[in-house]
């Protein structure tokens, strides 16, 4: 099963069979551009709902491009690889990974290798993005980050990043890092 797709299929289904809202259908378009968008009614909603709540899916491919970008697919973060905070910037259920360059253009300076780009197929992909955003990058970062601000509580400087955190942690104890 594609949770995620699965997941995103029925909220359109709920739009597209709800009295009160008017029906265009859902656009399905390649990325390659050389097609028409098509318009996907309830009933092929549902078709598709049926097939991924069976099926994983499985393109066969062994990488993915977004916005002229290639990524690896993986299953763990590979040793000197890091997530790449690039928000919403990314395919949704991905988690997005990059090495830095050996020589950064100034300090603090972040500076990636795009030639090297890997990807995790990952369901909390962006519940993880939004949290790194904050500087933690690692399961234990995240760990030591939340301990140390928890205590402003809800109303303190760091309670957003707080509360992201808190709920990106589990989905980041799921993944495999090499060397750690």
């Amino acid at each position: 099963m594609d949770s995620y797709k699965v997941n995103e299929l029925q909220k359109m289904l709920a739009h597209e069979t709800s009295d009160s809202e008017e029906h265009y259908g859902a656009r399905l378009s390649h990325w390659y551009g050389d097609t028409n968008h098509l318009t996907i009614d309830a009933g092929g909603i549902r078709a598709l709902i049926r097939y991924y709540s069976e099926h994983d899916t499985d393109l066969g491919a062994k990488t993915i491009t977004h916005d002229g970008d290639t990524f690896e697919l993986v299953d763990h973060v590979p040793y000197n690889y890091l997530i790449w905070n690039i928000g919403k910037n990314m395919v949704d259920g991905y988690l997005p990974l990059c090495q830095l360059e050996a020589h950064q253009p100034f300090p603090g300076g972040r500076s990636i290798r795009t030639d090297t780009l890997k990807a995790i197929k990952c369901d909390g992909a962006q519940t993880i993005l939004a949290a790194i955003g904050y500087g933690p990058e690692t399961p234990d970062q995240m760990e030591k980050y939340i301990k140390r601000y928890s205590k402003e509580g809800p109303g303190g400087r760091h309670a957003l990043a707080v509360e992201r955190m808190k709920k990106a942690l589990p989905l980041m104890r799921e993944i495999k890092w090499e060397g750690r």
